[in-house]
């Protein structure tokens, strides 16, 4: 039987500490077994205190979601904005390990909603410049650090 979850942002935004702890029990009571959690900033939720929260409501970390506002971008932007959005994925990976999520997921290669034309030359680019900026994420992600 496959699990069922939601997202907190069915009812919070931004979903921190204080969300969760309202949340998470009424969760619980409306049958679901799993949550996907999702960081705007790291830091709003502790993952500690959500791993504990959660299992003491029975319910599982479904996945983190990663959040990707303007500026969180891995392609066809300045490189310190390519580092820094690198530097919150790590954190969402450290966050989805505390909690025993098994996947960060999310639109990570940029702002949701950014969209520009491109070239099939400047796609192909697009790709290598997503892998290239991806990759650090995914070494430290399979590095158990």
């Amino acid at each position: 039987m496959y699990a069922i979850g939601v997202n907190p942002w069915v009812w919070a935004s931004p979903v921190d500490d204080e969300a969760l702890a309202e949340l998470v029990p009424r969760i619980a009571g409306f049958g679901f077994d799993a949550v996907e959690l999702p960081i705007e900033r790291p830091g709003d939720w502790d993952p500690v205190r959500t791993r504990d929260l959660l299992a003491s409501h029975g319910l599982a970390a479904a996945a983190v979601c990663a959040v990707t506002p303007p500026g969180r971008d891995l392609v066809d932007a300045p490189r310190e904005v390519v580092e820094s959005t690198a530097a919150y994925l790590k954190t969402c990976v450290d966050s989805a390990a505390a909690v025993g999520a098994p996947c960060v997921g999310g639109p990570v290669y940029a702002a949701v909603g950014r969209t520009w034309r491109m070239s099939p030359a400047a796609r192909s680019a697009c790709y290598t410049d997503f892998r290239r900026a991806l990759r650090p994420v995914a070494d430290y992600a399979g590095s158990g650090a």
